[in-house]
């Protein structure tokens, strides 16, 4: 059996690089970071002293995810921490990323963990936070699969190019590309 262990990494949990060598210490197979750049404050109801969205009826988010680590920064530590254990995103939350940057961080951080990093993406949930990034709710997933084609167009080709709905760009020359021409799992 393989287990992982999520973490929300924030500044007052354990540091990602010191978790990551505990974990493979003791065996563990895996450690995921989830991603949030920011979570709005709400407007309208919402508990005035940690303001806080309500999740559902009267409870609050935690505090945790007001205080996320960037999860490609803390995984980098991660990866020059330790030599087997495998990482990943649980979630990134990809339209919350221009598709050329995220691509050359996850080829990045795919070299320098030696192919051990999985890109696990989602769409959101928070409305507040994907409109700040000019993302509309409705568009998410359609948005999420355009950009997860332009970063695999990236990986893949010499001289990318894309024109999409979404993302469009001239061809460009950009390495690393990923240790798998279609990129990390």
């Amino acid at each position: 059996m393989k287990i992982g262990v999520l973490s929300f990494n924030t500044e007052y949990t354990m540091r990602a690089d010191r978790l990551a060598r505990v974990l493979e210490e003791r065996g563990f197979e895996s450690m995921w970071l989830p991603e949030h750049t920011h979570i709005p404050v709400p407007t309208g109801i919402a508990d005035g002293l940690i303001g806080m969205p309500p999740m559902s009826g009267e409870e609050f988010l935690p505090e945790e995810y007001r205080h996320m680590s960037d999860p490609f920064t803390s995984l980098a530590a991660a990866a020059a921490a330790t030599r087997t254990l495998c990482l990943g995103t649980c979630i990134c939350l990809i339209n919350q990323h221009h598709p050329i940057n995220l691509a050359k961080t996850v080829s990045t951080l795919d070299r320098l963990s030696d192919g051990r990093f999985t890109l696990g993406v989602g769409a959101g949930w928070n409305v507040a936070e994907m409109e700040n990034h000019g993302v509309l709710f409705e568009d998410r997933w359609a948005q999420l699969v355009e950009r997860l084609e332009a970063m695999r167009t990236i990986w893949r080709d010499e001289r990318p190019e894309f024109r999409g709905r979404f993302v469009e760009f001239s061809p460009l020359w950009q390495f690393p590309k990923p240790l798998r021409p279609e990129g990390p799992p």
